[in-house]
């Protein structure tokens, strides 16, 4: 890669890549959190699971909690806790 067209071009496939990944990502959150999996990992929340276990921030790990209860909800599943 040598101009700033190709440069350009491979930012934005990996981009679209980094959303899909992202997307999955949340989906799969949102499931484990519906199965209460994140207390089998001896976590009290799923916040708790997402700090402690995979090391996200405390911003990355409440965005990502919020998306999965949203997931949850549009699906119709909608946690006890929102309700």
């Amino acid at each position: 890669m040598d101009t700033a067209l190709e440069f350009t071009k491979r930012l934005v496939s990996l981009l679209r890549s980094e959303r899909h990944a992202m997307a999955e990502f949340l989906v799969a959150l949102a499931e484990f959190d519906r199965r209460g999996l994140w207390r089998e990992r001896g976590h009290t929340s799923l916040f708790s699971f997402l700090r402690r276990e995979l090391g996200l921030s405390a911003g990355a790990a409440q965005y990502r909690k919020t998306a999965a209860e949203l997931i949850q909800c549009r699906s119709g599943r909608c946690p006890r806790r929102l309700r």
